[in-house]
């Protein structure tokens, strides 16, 4: 089992794996604070899509992770 599947949300996962920008920032900051390293890059798609739609929290949270790189 990967970090992934043991943090997510059970019902938020298939949600932002289908676009929803609301569940993929959730997802980033979920991962990001809850996980460990190699659910990093899956946090980081899911900040970045977020980012790009224009999602309030998922720029937040992708600035967060563009900083701290």
């Amino acid at each position: 089992m990967n970090a992934v599947s043991h943090v997510a949300p059970p019902r938020i996962k298939p949600m932002a794996d289908a676009g929803d920008h609301d569940a993929r920032a959730l997802m980033a900051g979920t991962l990001m604070d809850y996980s460990t390293e190699d659910a990093l890059p899956t946090a980081v798609g899911y900040a970045e899509a977020s980012a790009a739609a224009g999602h309030a929290a998922g720029l937040g949270t992708f600035g967060f992770m563009l900083a701290a790189a």
